[in-house]
């Protein structure tokens, strides 16, 4: 009762500062001279020069090899049934019952397919081989089919928590719930504590009590950015099973540098001064 209080209490909090700010247009205008955007907009440029096991880290901004990096750390990742160009894939796969199927590249779950009992989990819709002809096929796309996967409350679209690293520490949790046919997103810090959010929420859902196996996901997500990104900023993306914490992705330049708010820019650039990125 008093844990939910607490959240309650700091979920009211949260709101009116971010009400504040939300009267205040100029609060959310992009800062120009921002020591964390320019890091992570030429994120490549500042680290492919540093190594893991003989490869230049920015190689695991890729997602298959992300996901062979972290099962190399005896990280649980989904497993990849296939990988390659669309049209070289034996379509018999495309007929199974349960998978995902994704662009290589990209972000923001553009293009991706949750494919349950042929039914696409985001839009609820009907999917078969004609949709993905039409989809990946037409410029014959780099594509990755991998496992499907449930969230430790059952639901279908898992929810997503990106975290922002530093020198491998886990700074700030953007926690993405897929509600009623769109993302809500709140903001907390390594704590699971609500903060205020770091960059214009569009859409800004319930606070939550601190998810199972959060634990064990912060000591992933550490491991991974203790062991391979040492000395940089990155963000590692994690889902949450009934089975415990899965890997997602990695990404060095989340968003692009867009959307920020100058206070999120504010605290990320001090953080990029305290870990001496600068």
């Amino acid at each position: 009762m008093y844990k939910l209080l607490t959240i309650l209490t700091l979920s009211i909090v949260i709101l009116l500062v971010y009400t504040y700010y939300s009267n205040f247009k100029e609060s959310f205008m992009q800062k120009k001279d921002s020591l964390f955007l320019d890091i992570t907009k030429n994120w490549k440029g500042n680290f492919e020069k540093k190594y893991y096991n003989g490869k230049s880290i920015d190689n695991f901004n890729d997602k298959y090899n992300a996901n062979k990096l972290v099962e190399s750390l005896n990280i649980k990742v989904p497993e990849i049934y296939f990988m390659g160009k669309y049209n070289t894939i034996d379509r018999q796969l495309l007929y199974n019952t349960n998978y995902v199927i994704k662009p290589k590249s990209g972000h923001s779950s553009k293009n991706v397919f949750l494919v349950k009992n042929s039914i696409d989990q985001f839009t609820n819709k009907q999917v078969n081989i004609e949709t993905f002809e039409k989809q990946f096929g037409k410029w014959n796309e780099e594509i990755i089919v991998e496992e499907i996967l449930t969230n430790f409350d059952g639901k279908t679209v898992l929810d997503d928590y990106k975290c922002y690293i530093f020198n491998g520490e886990v700074k700030f949790i953007l926690h993405k719930c897929f509600e009623n046919g769109i993302y809500t997103r709140n903001w907390y810090n390594r704590n699971w504590e609500p903060v205020i959010p770091l960059k214009i929420v569009d859409k800004q859902g319930n606070f939550t009590e601190k998810p199972p196996y959060f634990k064990e996901m912060i000591h992933d997500v550490e491991k991974i950015g203790s062991a391979v990104f040492a000395n940089c900023f990155v963000r590692i993306d994690f889902y949450i099973t009934n089975e415990g914490p899965v890997f997602g992705e990695i990404t060095p330049n989340p968003g692009n540098g867009y959307g920020y708010t100058d206070y999120g820019l504010k605290i990320l650039d001090q953080l990029c001064i305290e870990y001496g990125l600068a």
